[in-house]
C-alpha cells in the first residue's frame, strides 16, 4: 500500500518533506507522483531525492516545470558507467519530495556578490607570428577543427583570406599570435596548431548501426508493460521487459504523460527526421537511432563534436572552491 509521510525538516523549518513508500516505484511514477503534488499547491518549488548509496536530488523545480530525477548520466558518460549494466536503478522501493516557497530572488547561480574595488592587469602581447605552406593558412586549420565543419563557422572567418583582410595582412602573410583570443593554439617552428585537452573523456556509446524503436507504457497496477513495435502493441511481464531492455537491436523509449503509444512512435520518428535535418545545417551526419535514442547521448555527442576547441578548466584555488 502507498505510503505517504509528511514532516518539517528539523534544521530547514522551512522545507516540507514528502516521504513515499510502501510500493515498487518507477522514475515515469515519481514524475506523475511530483506533478500531482505540484497540481495540490501551486506556488512552491519542489526537488526530488532519490535513495542510490545515499540521497541523490535532483534539481528544484517549479509548477510550470517537469520533474527533474536525478541520473548519473547528468554526471558521466558511458564509458564511465560501472560494468554489466550496474547504474540507474529502474525502480526505488521509496524515495523523497522536499517543498518549499518560491524564492523572493531567482537565479540558480548563488547570490550577487559586490566588492569595493577590483584590478585589471594589462599587457602588450608579443609580436610573433606564424603560418605554413605558401598561404601561411594553418591557424584557419585550426578554427576549422574548433567549429568542427566549414558551415558551422562564422562568415567572417569562413575562409582564410577573409581572416587576412580583416587583420589587413596580405594574403601569403604569417599571422600574429597576438590576434587569438578564443582558443588556445600552440606555435611551434612557424606553424599554428590546435592544443587539446589530454585529460578529456570522449564518449564510446555510439552505436555501429541503428536500433529500432519501441515506445512503451508501464502498468503500475498490474505490474505489466505495454509495447508498440509500430505495427501492434503487445503487453509482457516486467521482468521480461527488463530482459529485453539489454537487446542490441532495439530501443525502447517511454510514451509521454497522456500519450498514446501510437502517438509517441510517430513523435519520435519525426524528431529523428528533424534532428537530422538540422545535423546535416552543421555539416554533421547522426542518426539518433545510432545513440540509443536517448537525448542525454545525443547532447553529449553534440558536446563532443562541437567543442573541440574548448580547453581544460583552470584549477580552482582554496578560496575559490
Amino acid at each position: 500500500m502507498l505510503s505517504r509521510i509528511v514532516c518539517h525538516l528539523p534544521k530547514r523549518p522551512d522545507i516540507i518533506e514528502v516521504k513515499y513508500s510502501g510500493r515498487q516505484f518507477s522514475r515515469e511514477r515519481i514524475a506523475n507522483l511530483d506533478q500531482k503534488l505540484k497540481a495540490q499547491y501551486p506556488g512552491k518549488q519542489f526537488q526530488i531525492l532519490l535513495p542510490y548509496k545515499n540521497w541523490k536530488p535532483g534539481c528544484w523545480t517549479t509548477n510550470e516545470e517537469d520533474a527533474n530525477l536525478f541520473s548519473l548520466l547528468d554526471h558521466y558518460d558511458e564509458s564511465q558507467m560501472p560494468p554489466d549494466n550496474i547504474g540507474d536503478p529502474e525502480r526505488f522501493n521509496n524515495f523523497i519530495i522536499y517543498m518549499r516557497d518560491l524564492l523572493a530572488v531567482s537565479g540558480r547561480c548563488g547570490d550577487t556578490k559586490r566588492f569595493d574595488n577590483f584590478i585589471i592587469y594589462m599587457r602588450d602581447l608579443p609580436a610573433v607570428s606564424g603560418g605554413c605552406g605558401d598561404t601561411n593558412d594553418c591557424l584557419h586549420q585550426c578554427l576549422k577543427m574548433a567549429y568542427s565543419s566549414y558551415s558551422n563557422m562564422p562568415q567572417s572567418i569562413e575562409k582564410p583570406e577573409y581572416i587576412k583582410d580583416y587583420l589587413n595582412l596580405a594574403r601569403n602573410d604569417p599571422i600574429p599570435i597576438a590576434s587569438q583570443r578564443r582558443i588556445i593554439l600552440t606555435l611551434t617552428n612557424g606553424h599554428y596548431s590546435l592544443v587539446l585537452n589530454p585529460d578529456r573523456k570522449h564518449p564510446s556509446f555510439e552505436c555501429k548501426r541503428p536500433k529500432n524503436p519501441i515506445t512503451y507504457q508501464e502498468n503500475e497496477v498490474k505490474d505489466t508493460v505495454h509495447i508498440y513495435n509500430g505495427k501492434v502493441i503487445k503487453s509482457i511481464t516486467v521482468q521480461q521487459f527488463q530482459k529485453l531492455k539489454f537487446s542490441k537491436n532495439y530501443s525502447f523509449i517511454p510514451a509521454k504523460h497522456q500519450e498514446s503509444l501510437e502517438k509517441a512512435y510517430i513523435r519520435i520518428n519525426a524528431e529523428q527526421d528533424a534532428f537530422l535535418l538540422e545535423m546535416k545545417k552543421l555539416g554533421l551526419s547522426i542518426d539518433i537511432s545510432l545513440l540509443d535514442w536517448n537525448i542525454k547521448k545525443i547532447a553529449l555527442w553534440l558536446f563532443e563534436k562541437l567543442s573541440v576547441g574548448i580547453p581544460a578548466n583552470e584549477p580552482l584555488e582554496a578560496l575559490e572552491a
